[in-house]
């Protein structure tokens, strides 16, 4: 049906384990190459999926990989921005080496969701010679427009005060 309507060329899917075949097989069929793909991750725990996702966006044809990063580590702390900037530099440099690219998207409940964390963390990755490739999926900006209020500043550790 996606094939059909006309509309795209490629395919913004993953495969999902174990039907990575599959995946493969449809989208040669259907001449709908997937050529990028997605996943989130809780740093402190998934750095070896990020690597084998990596690998499997590759081996399916894709030329990116979009990094959705939680906004907790696996412990429960609030990532800080050079948490955010060390995991980039780990999927910018295994990306590099297979030569495909990475995104890290703007997401609700992501380190991203304080829009305000970017251009520092983007500055960073800069200043650690690496791009920074940051992706604005627009319907996640009309999910949620505001930060949760009571949530814990990652670099300050002040907790922002409710409106009202």
């Amino acid at each position: 049906m996606v094939k059909a309507s006309g509309v795209f060329d490629f395919f913004d899917r993953l495969p999902q384990p174990g039907e990575e075949l599959e995946y493969l097989r449809a989208s040669e069929k259907h001449e709908l190459p997937m050529l990028t793909g997605l996943w989130t991750y809780t740093a402190g725990r998934d750095e070896a999926l990020l690597l084998a996702n990596l690998r499997l966006t590759r081996d399916s044809g894709g030329e990116c990989h979009n990094i959705m990063l939680f906004h907790d580590h696996a412990d429960g702390h609030a990532l800080s921005d050079a948490e955010v900037v060390a995991f980039y530099r780990l999927a910018y440099e295994e990306a590099v080496r297979l030569g495909i690219d990475i995104t890290f998207e703007v997401h609700i409940y992501m380190w991203s969701e304080d829009l305000r964390r970017v251009l520092p963390v983007a500055q960073q990755v800069r200043a650690a010679g690496m791009p920074f490739n940051f992706l604005l999926d627009h319907s996640h900006v009309l999910i949620k427009l505001e930060i949760p209020t009571n949530r814990i500043s990652a670099e300050s550790g002040k907790m922002s005060k409710p409106d009202g």
